[in-house]
């Protein structure tokens, strides 16, 4: 006998045993006991247990709203039937119609998340990228499949790029124009108080403006007494310093080199695309596709109008989604390794950090009894975060293939496993930690350690 057929009798047993015969009777007791047993476990298994419950009462949430809209409920409808009776947002009502909507499209993705084979997170994601594909993304298995083995973050950045590879193909105005499009600037009073400046616009702009904050707020850190001075006798936090950076970079008038030229430093306000990279496939097709290494598309007008006014870095790909060059040393990695990895990895393979934010890290550790290899193919970036859990936990990462992207490329998800004796560092211990002026910054491109010579660096 199945398990359905089993729960079926199960449930109309509970039914007819109930006092008034009806279903919600059923349900709340049967809640009551979920409850209970949960409270009664012990924690370590109690919490993943009731967040994979609450997935799947998401999952029949779905179903349920789907039904409703197939008979003929409004998207309003179904959040005044979310709403009822619960303290639910006007934000969250909408997600979980949207839930609704995407199984009424794909029955399939309700009944995945029903029964723990996908998760709240993953079902977001597709919906996420159903939204700006005309659906399509919702009724594409092999992207389904993907997003199924990645994580949350994995999963927005696989749609993001699915995104990306849609509007190429369609010939669609990119996210990149729409963002140019609509860029704008707002200023405002916020909630407590304080004078506010937004910009909103491309990526690709908002990260070169974000990346040269950054570099001045590292000079500042630097001149305020860096890591010879206590946080606490610091005269700005981190905060206070990208704020004095962006009203530098934005007040201040370019500096003059001793030649009398303009300097073309951030501060000149120069742009900087740091790095673009292109498909072999693609130009041998006759078509020049910039990526960015967030992932963005930049078609060829648009690059055309980069490649003007930047300092351009590139990388290009193999049919197979290889790096077809990178560099190699003993111990760190080079800065040609950096950058390819930043055109491959594009951020943390497992959380999805920007890549300003990440380190070449060794998969295989060089210190350990496998002697693992300064070799792109040993690298992999991942931020700070994730690097001090790797080692903390004595975890090694590993590849899961998956299906081929809209292209035909292999996609890999990065997964954590524990590490094996032989995986495992001579010298244990996680990478040292940064300090509070240094937490949102990376290791530079020249591949030299930030916290000083390599004898003084726990193994990677």
């Amino acid at each position: 006998m199945n398990a359905f057929v089993e729960d079926s009798m199960f449930l109309e047993e509970a039914r007819a045993g109930s006092a008034d015969g009806s279903w919600a009777q059923v349900a709340e007791s049967s809640f009551r006991c979920l409850l209970g047993a949960l409270r009664n476990m012990p924690v370590d298994e109690a919490i993943p247990l009731g967040a994979g419950f609450r997935s799947q009462l998401s999952g029949v949430e779905a179903q349920l709203l789907a039904s409703r809209k197939a008979a003929g409920a409004s998207d309003r409808s179904n959040e005044t039937a979310v709403g009822r009776g619960t303290t639910t947002s006007k934000h969250e009502a909408k997600k979980r119609v949207e839930r609704g909507n995407l199984t009424e499209q794909n029955p399939t993705l309700g009944g995945d998340v029903a029964d723990g084979a996908m998760t709240e997170p993953q079902l977001d994601a597709i919906g996420f990228a159903s939204r700006h594909t005309e659906g399509a993304a919702a009724n594409d298995q092999p992207f389904i499949e993907r997003i199924k083995q990645a994580n949350p973050d994995q999963a927005m950045a696989l749609a993001r790029t699915y995104i990306a590879d849609w509007e190429t193909r369609n010939k669609v105005e990119s996210r990149h124009e729409r963002q140019r499009r609509n860029r704008n600037a707002k200023r405002r009073l916020d909630r407590d108080g304080l004078d506010t400046i937004t910009l909103a616009g491309d990526n690709t702009t908002i990260a070169n403006m974000w990346k040269a904050a950054k570099v001045r707020a590292e000079e500042m850190y630097r001149a305020d007494g860096g890591r010879d001075l206590p946080d606490a006798k610091h005269p700005r936090s981190y905060q206070q310093r990208l704020y004095d950076a962006f009203v530098e970079l934005t007040t201040s008038p370019p500096r003059s080199t001793a030649q009398g030229k303009t300097s073309s430093s951030p501060r000149s306000g120069r742009a900087t695309v740091t790095h673009v990279h292109l498909h072999v496939d693609e130009i041998a097709e006759g078509e020049l596709i910039g990526r960015t290494s967030g992932g963005e598309v930049l078609p060829r007008a648009v690059l055309d109008r980069y490649l003007c006014n930047s300092d351009l870095v590139g990388t290009v790909f193999g049919t197979k989604g290889q790096v077809l060059w990178h560099g190699r040393t003993i111990r760190f990695a080079t800065p040609a390794q950096v950058l390819a990895l930043t055109a491959r990895d594009q951020g943390c393979v497992l959380c999805r950090a920007e890549p300003g934010r990440c380190q070449a890290h060794h998969v295989i550790p060089s210190t350990s009894p496998k002697r693992g290899p300064t070799d792109i193919d040993n690298l992999v970036f991942v931020c700070t975060d994730c690097h001090h859990h790797i080692h903390g936990n004595q975890l090694t990462l590993y590849q899961q293939l998956g299906p081929p992207d809209a292209r035909g490329r292999p996609t890999v998800t990065w997964k954590t496993r524990p590490a094996t004796e032989a995986e495992i560092p001579a010298i244990g211990g996680p990478p040292p930690r940064r300090s509070e002026g240094e937490k949102a910054h990376a290791e530079p491109l020249t591949g030299v350690p930030r916290h000083g010579p390599p004898a003084e660096r726990a193994p990677r």
